[in-house]
């Protein structure tokens, strides 16, 4: 598979490409500001950090900590936890050339909200939507009516010619839900719908057990989503990054990998926490973080900015060779054959899990479940 996809004649080939290949680190500048809905899966949480008004002195200290990084060797992505609420960051946005913001959809249909994001340079949402009415009001924690706001925001923006996607946490919640999902969509003429498993880190580690998915769920979203691409040909149907395990049945994994996509994070691993080619700075406490859903979990942290806007970053805790070593369960060596590509993929997701459960060193904690894995086992049955 791997010569098929790359022209590279086995997996160790792969990896001395991977080794060599052109990448940036990715810089997240995360903004806890205030946002329209108490979402209960956010993963927006700081232990000990309250919310950072959008002030005047907000938007220079920004500007300062942008000025700090080579825009050119780095991706860097600014994100507040709700944009619309925070529209003096708009034009921060614009000097970044920044054309694409995360948004939860509610105020879009307000008079005059989409004249500034497109005068500002914004072409692209995407759109959090969590399911029908009921779920998505659960997981939100918003009125209902919010629900109905978000549709409105979605088909205003692409009737105002912008192009709209959208992100569905999955949990036990919505898995019956993604057909909605799915053909709401494609109704609309939204371009993407992408998938991100819920799992234990900021708000949802109040969740109970049953909120997240396991493998069987997974089988149940494979065939939804199998479903509605069969459906619905012109939309796209993507599982965001590894959030259920890469997939090695797939291209796009080994040519990420390989060099040869433009995909972010454009790390050397499929994890950029990975030899810390992420860093997440938290603008308001000054703490980075090796992943942007690790804020909930302070023996994450990895270093802190200086006044001057410099960067104090510890040396990387996870490495290939730590990891390789280290990595337990189903992502241990003996149990799984693309560990040396995978590296035991998101490790976050690992790690968020494996800390609930009360284990020791979650850092190398095998995942729960794997989109590979589970291929496997419907491959094996056909």
């Amino acid at each position: 598979r791997v010569e098929q996809v790359t022209g590279l004649p086995s997996a160790a080939e792969l990896q001395t490409m991977m080794a060599n290949k052109t990448t940036k680190q990715s810089i997240d500048i995360l903004l806890n500001s205030r946002c329209t809905e108490k979402c209960s899966h956010c993963f927006f949480t700081e232990k000990g950090q309250g919310l950072i008004k959008t002030s005047p002195e907000m938007v220079e200290d920004l500007r300062r900590q942008i000025d700090f990084f080579d825009t050119d060797k780095t991706n860097l992505t600014i994100y507040p936890r709700e944009i619309t609420a925070a529209l003096d960051l708009l034009p921060v946005f614009s000097e970044q050339q920044t054309d694409r913001v995360l948004t939860n959809g509610v105020l879009l249909s307000q008079k005059g909200i989409l004249e500034q994001l497109k005068s500002s340079g914004i072409t692209k949402l995407a759109v959090s939507l969590h399911g029908n009415k009921e779920q998505h009001t659960r997981l939100t924690h918003a009125p209902p009516q919010f629900y109905d706001l978000t549709l409105a925001g979605i088909e205003a923006a692409i009737a105002a010619g912008m192009e709209v996607s959208t992100f569905t946490s999955v949990s036990k919640y919505n898995l019956n839900s993604l057909a909605q999902v799915f053909a709401y969509a494609n109704q609309v003429g939204i371009v993407e719908t992408k998938l991100l498993r819920l799992i234990p880190v900021g708000q949802a580690e109040n969740l109970p057990n049953e909120a997240f998915i396991d493998e069987a769920d997974l089988r149940t979203m494979l065939i939804a989503v199998e479903a509605a691409r069969r459906q619905y040909p012109s939309l796209r149907i993507s599982l965001l990054g590894t959030s259920f395990g890469p997939n090695f049945y797939s291209q796009g994994i080994y040519r990420y990998l390989a060099g040869m996509s433009d995909t972010w994070p454009n790390s050397t691993y499929a994890c950029p926490w990975i030899n810390q080619q992420f860093i997440g700075i938290s603008l308001g406490s000054k703490n980075i973080y090796p992943c942007f859903e690790a804020l909930s979990f302070p023996e994450t942290q990895i270093g802190t900015v200086t006044n001057t806007g410099a960067i104090n970053v510890a040396d990387p805790n996870l490495t290939p060779e730590s990891l390789k070593e280290n990595l337990r369960g189903m992502c241990a060596e003996a149990n799984c054959q693309y560990q040396s590509l995978c590296l035991g993929g998101c490790r976050i997701t690992a790690f968020s899990f494996a800390k609930r459960r009360g284990e020791a060193n979650p850092l190398y904690a095998g995942q729960d479940i794997c989109l590979t894995r589970t291929l496997d086992k419907i491959q094996a049955k056909l």
